[in-house]
Parts: C-alpha cells; sequence; structure tokens
C-alpha cells in the first residue's frame, strides 16, 4: 500500500447506522465507510433464521476510487464485531452466511481471509443468481 493510500485510509471510518433505505427488514444493519462525511463503502446483514444461520451478509459496495485499502474486509470485520454485541446467553447469534457470485474473486478471497468457509460444492441460488455459499461460525464469550 503506497502512502497516499494509507493516509486515505486513516481518514475513513466505519460505524453502524440505521438503514434509511429498507422500511420492510427492520432486522437490517447497516454499516458505512466514510470519509468526509461522504459514503466510501457500505454493507448490510440481516438477522434471521435462514439458510441454517442467524446472520446473512448482505449487500457491499466499495466506491471504485477506494478499492484496494481493504475496506472490504473491514466491514466483514465490523459486521462480526456488532454481532458479538447483541449476544445473549439466551440468544445464540453467532453463525454467518454469505453469498458470493463465483466470478467475484475478491469477496471469495476477502471472507476466506475472516474465516468463512465453503459450505457446498453446488452453487444455490439467492437473489435469482447462482451464489457459492460460505459461513462462519464464532466463538462469543458470555457478558458479565
Amino acid at each position: 500500500m503506497t502512502k497516499t493510500q494509507e493516509e486515505t485510509l486513516k481518514s475513513i471510518t466505519i460505524s453502524q447506522e440505521n438503514n434509511p433505505f429498507d422500511f420492510e427488514e427492520r432486522e437490517k444493519y447497516c454499516f458505512v465507510a466514510k470519509r468526509k462525511d461522504k459514503i466510501v463503502a457500505f454493507a448490510s446483514m440481516v438477522r434471521q433464521e435462514e439458510f441454517g444461520a442467524n446472520w446473512i451478509f448482505r449487500d457491499c459496495q466499495v466506491n471504485p476510487r477506494y478499492r484496494g485499502l481493504g475496506l472490504q474486509r473491514k466491514l466483514i470485520q465490523a459486521r462480526i464485531e456488532f454481532a458479538k454485541t447483541v449476544f445473549t446467553p439466551y440468544l445464540d447469534w453467532r453463525h454467518f452466511i454469505a453469498f458470493v457470485r463465483p466470478k467475484n474473486q475478491y469477496s471469495l478471497n476477502n471472507l476466506i481471509s475472516e474465516g468463512f468457509l465453503v459450505f457446498q460444492d453446488e452453487l444455490v441460488k439467492f437473489k435469482g443468481a447462482e451464489h457459492i455459499q460460505m459461513g462462519k461460525t464464532i466463538e462469543v464469550c458470555e457478558k458479565s
């Protein structure tokens, strides 16, 4: 990474924000990467019981001018850390699913580098297209 890229990355903040666009999915959590109050990357996840998971990673978009800075990985990490904050001894919200198109090598590599594994050899239909289904289970310590 160049010095300019490092400086750019230092100026970007990632936060969890309410989803202003989706009123039907109340359990959808959005994460944004901002630089000077402008969104440069976006990711979301949904909390629901589907596909044997508690959290389903959804959209992740990075502005082309900000690609190569590791923002997608940081957004993966932010979503997992957020999920840890809603853990209770009564609800075991620690299973994650992500769907990735087979040609999206960057997303595949980022998920693998964060500990996600391919669930099935077969492609699955998700949002009308074929995807690779990946998953991860995290260890969560009980809050005292």
